[in-house]
């Protein structure tokens, strides 16, 4: 787990609220403070469709546009936190080249990000959760290199905090 400091605040966003950098991920539990507190969780609501939905999660693609336009206009939000959970695509993406790959195929832990904005600050944490106890933390620092890279591709200044 590491936690990276992001001094591009605006930038950071815009790839998290407008851009699909982290669109193919899923929503784990998303809460916005500004004048009342707005609390989504990714589990789908199958009754909410006529026929049954091929996945039980929601998409961060699918969230984000209610999530921005209840933050959109003068003021920024009070507080701000998202917890993310790593789609296999995405997991993929950011560790392919890592050399534990198959190890990660193997095991399968959840791979998981989260984003919190408070107090004009924003900070991006990583985390791993494996089904069973392991001393191994090489995919755990591989996932953690990963996405501190994937940050900086985009251009976001951030720093290990």
């Amino acid at each position: 787990m590491i936690l990276l400091k992001i001094s591009e605040i605006q930038k950071a966003m815009a790839h998290l609220l407008i851009r699909a950098a982290f669109d193919e991920c899923y929503l784990e539990q998303a809460e916005v403070l500004t004048f009342a507190k707005l609390t989504m969780q990714g589990g789908r609501n199958p009754n909410w469709y006529d026929e049954a939905p091929a996945d039980d999660r929601v998409r961060w693609k699918e969230c984000k546009p209610t999530i921005f336009t209840y933050i959109k206009g003068d003021r920024t939000p009070t507080m701000m936190r998202i917890s993310l959970k790593a789609s296999a695509e995405f997991a993929e993406k950011l560790l392919e080249n890592s050399g534990v790959y198959d190890l990660y195929l193997q095991e399968k832990p959840m791979l998981q990000l989260q984003f919190r904005y408070e107090k004009q600050k924003l900070v991006f944490v990583t985390g791993i959760t494996h089904a069973e106890f392991t001393m191994d933390k090489r995919i755990e620092f591989a996932w953690d290199a990963a996405v501190e890279q994937y940050v900086r591709s985009l251009g976001v200044g951030a720093e290990r905090g």
